[in-house]
């Protein structure tokens, strides 16, 4: 299964080394696995500190860093790395098999999971991912469960953003999800 893992940083890079860190044995167990970390022009040493912990912690193999020449938002930071490994993807097919049409392909990854920097993936989260959406083909997008350090259920949607939307998140009222 070819997965592409995609985490955008802005001026989060020790979350970012902490999602990289839960994410080394899920891809151990997922050959075929990148991961691309895009940063979104961090004003501080973002890059800098991202790139030495994906050579000391020895992940190079299968994690890269992509600085970028904008800060064009979380959408931006995400699609700037799905069109750069498509298209790297792209050019290695055609040159291992100039005669091969990688057009007939509908898609040169499996799967894409976007990943905020704060995220800490749960041992064996990936390979539920893939279990889901194997079992559901028709599904185009599937989203994980929200949770906090302690196991509870964080809740994460609303419709816009309000003083009542937000008094209403502060106190928690309602049923968690």
């Amino acid at each position: 299964m070819n997965v592409l893992v995609v985490i955008v940083n802005y001026r989060t890079p020790g979350l970012t080394i902490d999602c990289l860190k839960s994410l080394a044995p899920q891809v151990a167990c997922v050959p075929g696995t990148q991961v691309v970390v895009t940063d979104n022009k961090s004003p501080d040493d973002s890059v800098a500190q991202i790139a030495i912990a994906i050579n000391d912690l020895g992940i190079a193999d299968w994690c890269r860093l992509m600085p970028l020449e904008k800060n064009g938002g979380f959408a931006y930071g995400n699609n700037e790395a799905i069109k750069t490994c498509i298209s790297a993807e792209r050019r290695a097919t055609s040159d291992e098999n100039p005669s091969a049409s990688v057009a007939h392909r509908s898609s040169l990854f499996d799967l894409i999971w976007l990943l905020n920097p704060d995220t800490i993936a749960l041992p064996g989260a990936l390979i539920e991912l893939i279990e889901f959406m194997k079992a559901h083909p028709a599904a185009g997008i599937a989203g994980g469960r929200a949770e906090n350090r302690d196991g509870s259920v964080r809740r994460s949607c609303f419709r816009f953003h309000s003083t009542l939307g937000e008094l209403e998140d502060a106190l928690q009222f309602g049923p968690a999800t």
